[in-house]
């Protein structure tokens, strides 16, 4: 039986003998095992051992320049017999993969001993779930793109479907640029810087997660450590532009009463009330979702007040609710009962073996925008707003007329930020908070501006018939 130096002349002489139909085997000489099998016509790259024949591939699978690579191919998969491994899957690997190294790490992962991404950052959430706090929780199954239908999602496919030991610094780069491309506009970075290092600083977490339980995830070094974060926003994000592009803008005043008007048409009632809350107030679509019923109250001066909190500082915040927020509150209490505890409660159960007795869900809330956004739909003319957009809103319409009211520009933090409050929950944390006839102001005011897209919406509306 022929044995040499495989290289392009044996390539060629067995090309040659398949062509005429006839049969050949070429050992290698540099690498026990390769071989070159030519049969019936066919041709073939070989791993051979006394007891079993592999095949590789095609002859025509690979060239001259990717023997050396067959040879480090053939001398891995030894390996892997004499410590009782099936090589084979790794030889398939070769095929597409071209390297030992790569072949190595598909067949791991094929065998479950190395997990892919989508494995290791399941596994990271699960484990962030009991050992975090929920917001936490909630952006780090956000930044790492793990909710389907994501922006973000997406952005992951430089990694998707990768085992582990394949990820490289280079593709997490890919990833986090990716990101930041979403938020260029001519070139011009104006938007997701932010969101950018939330994704870096979510996955030096998970890939620093994976290396320390190796055991489980078959990640011994970290790819992350070299990654690099996103340059700061350097544009105040209170500081919204109105006039940035159509997929960037904050809905008009016109779109604000068409969104109010086509709440009127959810069946979901406390979706739609939790809806009308957080746009009336500015606030986070969680801090909407886990509002208490006990954290509302009356106030002699200001009617209903919502105390807002706690927040991770153990602090509490006021919020006095004029008009349109007040009767959503109202109407979501007078819809629940006095023994729940929480102003919106949860609607379905969210897993197998769950007890009830939570919250309603946050992606409830967004449902109820994807219904409105869509085609046909009140809000068609903005096929990008989401629950974020209803905090954009407030920003961008108030912001202008702090002045106006006798405020300055801090007035507007003041309602959408969570570090502004106090500690405790009795009654001085709103009979003696001084900031309560600023923060009266500013939502008195933006629940007229929304009042006037109202009778906006409706003029156009009733002439449409």
């Amino acid at each position: 039986m022929p044995t040499e130096t495989l290289d392009g002349n044996s390539i060629r002489k067995a090309t040659k003998v398949a062509s005429e139909g006839g049969d050949l085997m070429l050992r290698d000489k540099s690498a026990a095992g390769l071989a070159i099998r030519v049969q019936k016509g066919g041709a073939s790259w070989y791993f051979i051992t006394r007891e079993r024949k592999m095949v590789i591939g095609r002859l025509d699978a690979f060239a001259t320049a990717d023997i050396p690579e067959l040879r480090n191919l053939v001398t891995r998969a030894r390996s892997m017999l004499a410590e009782g491994n099936d090589p084979t899957t790794m030889l398939k690997a070769a095929v597409v993969h071209r390297s030992t190294e790569a072949a190595s790490a598909q067949a791991a992962a094929t065998s479950g001993s190395v997990m892919r991404w989508e494995a290791m950052r399941d596994a990271y959430l699960a484990w962030a779930k009991g050992h975090r706090s929920p917001d936490t929780y909630r952006g780090y199954r956000s930044a790492l793109g793990a909710i389907p239908g994501s922006p973000l999602e997406a952005d992951f496919k430089a990694i998707a479907g990768r085992p582990l030991t394949l990820i490289t610094t280079h593709d997490l780069r890919l990833v986090r640029n990716a990101v930041l491309e979403r938020g260029k506009i001519d070139g011009k970075q104006v938007s997701n810087q932010d969101q950018a290092r939330l994704t870096v600083a979510s996955l030096k977490a998970a890939f620093g997660w994976a290396v320390e339980n190796t055991e489980v995830t078959g990640l011994t070094t970290n790819p992350a450590t070299e990654l690099k974060r996103a340059p700061t926003a350097s544009i105040s994000p209170y500081a919204v532009d109105p006039e940035e592009t159509e997929d960037k803008r904050a809905l008009t005043l016109l779109e604000l009463g068409m969104l109010v008007t086509g709440l009127d048409k959810i069946d979901n009632h406390p979706a739609r009330l939790g809806v009308m809350l957080q746009l009336m107030t500015g606030q986070r679509r969680m801090t909407v979702a886990r509002a208490r019923r006990r954290s509302f109250a009356s106030h002699p001066e200001y009617g209903m007040i919502w105390k807002v909190g706690p927040d991770k500082s153990g602090k509490y915040r006021v919020l006095p609710l004029p008009d349109l927020a007040a009767s959503a509150v109202e109407g979501a209490l007078a819809a629940g009962r006095s023994t729940d505890l929480w102003l919106l409660p949860q609607q379905r159960l969210r897993r197998s073996g769950d007890a009830g007795g939570s919250h309603i869900a946050e992606r409830t809330l967004s449902d109820v925008l994807l219904t409105l956004r869509a085609p046909g739909g009140p809000l068609s003319s903005a096929p990008w707003v989401a629950t974020h957009d209803l905090r954009r809103a407030f920003v961008t319409h108030m912001l202008p007329r702090t002045k106006a009211l006798g405020l300055d520009s801090g007035a507007v933090p003041m309602i959408t930020r969570a570090d502004e409050g106090r500690y405790g929950l009795d009654e001085t944390v709103y009979d003696q908070d001084p900031a309560l006839p600023a923060k009266s102001a500013m939502l008195t005011e933006w629940d007229r501006v929304v009042k006037e897209g109202c009778m906006q919406a409706e003029r156009l509306l009733d002439a449409a018939g």
